[in-house]
């Protein structure tokens, strides 16, 4: 199998995916060191096979945005930003710079994350992403879990700058139930957004 089929297969796991661990694609560090070796071809092939990997293409624009996306999910954070950068302020709901925020916090740079959360506003998955952030946080009785299961504002609604900040202080306690928790919410939010921008690059139900 050529790497466009397997990065057109891979686009599709990618949209079945849960927010826990599976092989298709493992956790990830809320800082990467680096990408995973055998993700070499990904930059490569998104690059030079200009939309071959989507059936469809309705917004070229959500098309960068989802390239940004596929780089970030892969730890490529050079690549990613220099995608999401390219369509700053463009598209419905501003979805490259959600990536481009969410790049920016596992770099990290916090302060810039919240200058682009701030950018982008209210999203629209904020609504699923505080109910289902619920499910995870109350699982866990850690008791500094649910101070940030309220500094969160879960379950009825999300706070983009208290999850930078949860993510700030997780990666000081690595190894701990915040970390954990941390990880399963950056999964979770990358997931809901990679299938929100499929749907407005492509105009089909991820």
């Amino acid at each position: 199998m050529d790497n466009l089929q397997n990065l057109r297969q891979h686009v599709q796991t990618l949209l079945k995916v849960d927010h826990t661990p599976a092989e298709d694609w493992p956790p990830l560090a809320l800082v990467p060191e680096a990408p995973r070796a055998a993700w070499n071809w990904l930059p490569g092939v998104l690059a030079g096979s200009g939309t071959e990997w989507l059936p469809k293409v309705v917004s070229a624009v959500d098309v960068t945005a989802l390239r940004a996306g596929l780089l970030l999910m892969h730890d490529f954070m050079d690549e990613s930003h220099g995608a999401a950068q390219s369509i700053e302020g463009q598209g419905a709901g501003r979805l490259g710079d959600y990536w481009h925020a969410i790049l920016h916090r596992r770099e990290p740079d916090y302060t810039n994350a919240k200058y682009w959360f701030r950018q982008i506003g209210t999203q629209s998955l904020f609504g699923e992403l505080a109910r289902r952030a619920d499910q995870v946080l109350t699982v866990t009785t850690s008791a500094a879990v649910q101070e940030w299961r309220q500094r969160l504002g879960c379950p009825e609604r999300w706070n983009p700058l208290a999850f930078v900040d949860l993510c700030e202080a997780a990666q000081q306690e690595l190894g701990t139930d915040l970390t954990a928790v941390a990880q399963t919410l950056q999964r979770l939010e990358m997931i809901l957004l990679f299938r929100q921008t499929y749907r407005q690059a492509t105009g089909l139900d991820a």
